[in-house]
């Protein structure tokens, strides 16, 4: 149940600095950077957080493919909410 909960964890964790970063990058070019700044600062203490937990446990591959699963979630979360949210603005 720990790794399990552990394994959550870090898929959320990283799919949720991905989707930051997707929408940081969209106010970068938007041009609005006090808000690219700020979400650039959360999403790199998400990272870090993450990051830091997979590193003081010792890696195995499931922690490996949520973290990677994680990634690629947060690029469609991302997507997502450019097309329906920041686009429209």
């Amino acid at each position: 149940m720990k790794e399990l909960l552990f394994c959550l964890f870090i898929f959320f964790g990283r799919a949720l600095d991905v989707s930051i970063g997707s929408i940081r990058v969209v106010f970068l070019v938007k041009g609005r950077s006090f808000l690219a700044a700020l979400l650039s600062f959360i999403e790199i203490i998400i990272w870090f957080v993450v990051i830091q937990k997979i590193i003081i446990n010792k890696i195995n591959i499931l922690e490996l493919c949520c973290y990677a699963l994680g990634y690629s979630f947060g690029t469609y979360i991302g997507t997502f909410i450019n097309k329906k949210y920041v686009e429209k603005r």
